[in-house]
């Protein structure tokens, strides 16, 4: 899935694109020198009179600035684990942070609710300890109880046995809109034990 977001650049993304800048100069030139380069020790201020664009990929700018922040925390160890809740677009995004962190945290729980487009991602199970897709039925709920935003498929490498969909009787909250809305999911934090989506406690 490819979602590219073009926006501004702010403060917060220093760190992440200073880093992505020197890295794409040594690999170009085969090393970099950074006492060379000393408007990007502080992009916003050389760049105030200008204009200085990030694309975000997929949310990879976000997972660098998270993997820095999370790098100032005293006594930060790698046994860290991270929780994902992701919501319509920002399941997109939420697979960009995930490939920047991979490798850099311990994955917990990654919880994808009303997902765009989501056959286009892919989700690796085995790295999560758990992973569920709630949403509307796109086989047996009838059109007009259907996610109009976001008509839900599933999310590329999960099967039937990580779906959850909305409980028959809350037909009331499904709709065009409402099946969308993330607003009315409260009911994914009252799955009883042992009962398919139920999130375990940390």
């Amino acid at each position: 899935m490819t979602h590219i977001t073009i926006r501004p650049f702010q403060p917060h993304d220093q760190a992440a694109a200073q880093q992505l800048i020197l890295a794409g100069m040594a690999e170009y030139w085969g090393d970099v020198d950074e006492t060379l380069n000393p408007d990007l020790n502080d992009i916003a201020g050389s760049y105030a009179d200008g204009l200085f664009l990030v694309a975000e990929y997929n949310g990879k700018i976000a997972g660098r600035n998270l993997l820095v922040m999370l790098n100032e925390i005293p006594n930060r160890s790698v046994n860290d684990t991270l929780f994902i809740v992701a919501h319509s677009m920002g399941y997109a995004y939420s697979l960009g942070i995930i490939e920047e962190l991979r490798g850099k945290i311990a994955f917990g729980g990654y919880y994808i609710i009303s997902p765009e487009n989501a056959s286009a991602g892919k989700v690796k199970l085995d790295e999560w300890g758990q992973v569920w897709q709630y949403g509307s039925d796109f086989i047996t709920d009838p059109p007009c109880l259907q996610d109009g935003v976001a008509p839900q498929t599933c999310a590329g490498g999960l099967s039937e046995n990580e779906r959850v969909y909305i409980p028959e009787n809350l037909y009331y909250r499904k709709g065009f809109f409402d099946s969308h809305f993330i607003g009315y999911y409260e009911w994914i934090f009252k799955i009883p034990e042992g009962q398919k989506g139920r999130i375990l406690q940390h």
